[in-house]
C-alpha cells in the first residue's frame, strides 16, 4: 500500500541521501537564494540585531547577519539529513556531555525526556 505521508516527504528524502560536502554546498546556494534573492526576514533581523547590539556599527551588524543566515541554513540542510544520517556518523556529530546523568534512568527502564531547545543557536 502506499504511503502518502512517505510521499510527500520523498523530496527531502531523496536530498538526505546526498553527502555532507554536497549538502553544505546546497546549503551556501539556499543562503544566497534566502539571503539575497528572497530577503527572508531582512528587516527584523536586522532590528533585532541593531536592538541586541546597539553600540556595533553597520558592518558589524551586517556581519552577523550574514553569519545568522548562514548558520539558518546549515541548521536546515542539517534537519534534513537526519532522516537518513548512520548512526556512525550522527556519534561523530552529536555529542552528549555528562551521558551518566540520564545513565541511571536508562538502565532502571525509567522515562527519560530530554530538552535541549536552541541547541543550533
Amino acid at each position: 500500500m502506499i504511503n502518502f505521508r512517505q510521499i510527500r516527504f520523498f523530496p527531502f528524502y531523496a536530498v538526505s541521501l546526498l553527502p555532507m560536502f554536497l549538502l553544505y554546498l546546497l546549503s551556501d546556494l539556499t543562503y544566497f537564494v534566502v539571503y539575497y534573492l528572497i530577503k527572508y526576514r531582512r528587516g527584523v533581523t536586522y532590528n533585532n540585531l541593531k536592538n541586541s547590539f546597539p553600540f556595533k556599527n553597520e558592518n558589524e551588524i551586517q556581519a552577523i547577519e550574514k553569519a545568522f543566515y548562514r548558520h539558518f541554513c546549515d541548521i536546515f540542510i542539517e534537519s534534513i539529513k537526519i532522516l537518513t544520517i548512520s548512526k556512525k556518523e550522527l556519534h561523530i556529530r552529536f555529542i552528549v556531555r555528562n551521558p551518566e546523568l540520564i545513565q541511571k534512568y536508562y538502565d532502571k527502564k525509567r522515562s527519560i525526556t530530554l530538552y535541549t531547545a536552541h541547541q543550533g543557536n
